[in-house]
């Protein structure tokens, strides 16, 4: 399947970091998300019921990542892919996150993107302690 949604560029403040210097001050996260689903059904019915709409989306990462907080960029990718893949319809999520305040100037920006499916494998989120 090649449908998606796709959401780039969303900035959104948080406090994520190992340092207490990052989690004790907003920093602003930079969240790219691809949303891997058929769109074909909302395409010929044209309405909403038959996909994902992209402002819950928007509404749900905002909510994750300025009200809870992660040591690692990788924790805080995970839970939004939780998120994402609790929704009907999306069978798979690519997320790029970014943070661009760093104490050195010499980066633009560090990151990560993972990519996840409905079905995932390896340890359950019990062995991996994921909020």
């Amino acid at each position: 399947m090649t449908d998606s949604i796709v959401i780039k560029g969303f900035k959104v403040k948080g406090r994520h970091g190992v340092s207490d210097e990052e989690r004790d001050r907003d920093q602003e996260f930079l969240v790219d998300l691809e949303c891997r689903l058929d769109l074909s059904a909302a395409g010929r019915a044209d309405r909403i019921e038959h996909t994902v709409d992209y402002m819950e989306l928007i509404s749900d990462i905002r909510q994750v990542v300025g009200t809870e907080s992660y040591n690692l960029l990788e924790a805080l990718g995970e839970r939004l892919a939780q998120v994402v893949l609790a929704r009907p319809f999306v069978d798979r999520v690519v997320i790029g996150l970014a943070k661009s305040q760093l104490a050195s100037g010499e980066l633009g920006s560090v990151g990560i993107r993972i990519e996840r499916g409905r079905v995932a494998g390896g340890l359950s989120d019990e062995e991996l302690s994921v909020r």
